[in-house]
């Protein structure tokens, strides 16, 4: 298997991320996998899935991180956060480091280097 293209995911956690307010959760093993296909439902074309059929076959675990810790993560590891139940934010800033060489695979998730999120 080629090297990943991405490299290291870090999350830093703005606030705590609990069950309750929907941490992020990782499929156990899934990082030993080639990247695996991605679809995104046709209203949400940001909202990119791992089929059920392929997501099935990892355990996911809950990985609550405290606000101001730290989340890394494999770049092929499967990863979702489910939904916030609690009447708090669960506000995160993310780094991802890439090989020079990657590319995006859909490109209508193209990067604009125009567009600045504030």
């Amino acid at each position: 298997m080629p090297p990943p293209a991405a490299r290291k995911l870090w999350e830093f956690a703005l606030d705590e991320a609990t069950f309750e307010n929907g941490c992020l959760f990782s499929g156990d093993g899934s990082n030993h996998e080639p990247i695996l296909d991605h679809i995104a439902p046709p209203d949400e074309p940001f909202n990119l899935q791992v089929p059920p059929e392929i997501a099935s076959r990892y355990r996911m675990t809950a990985a609550p991180v405290p606000r101001g810790g730290v989340s890394f993560h494999h770049g092929h590891t499967l990863h979702q956060s489910s939904a916030n139940t609690s009447d708090r934010f669960r506000r995160a800033a993310a780094i991802h480091y890439l090989r020079n060489d990657a590319r995006l695979v859909d490109p209508k998730l193209a990067f604009d280097p125009s567009v600045a999120v504030a």
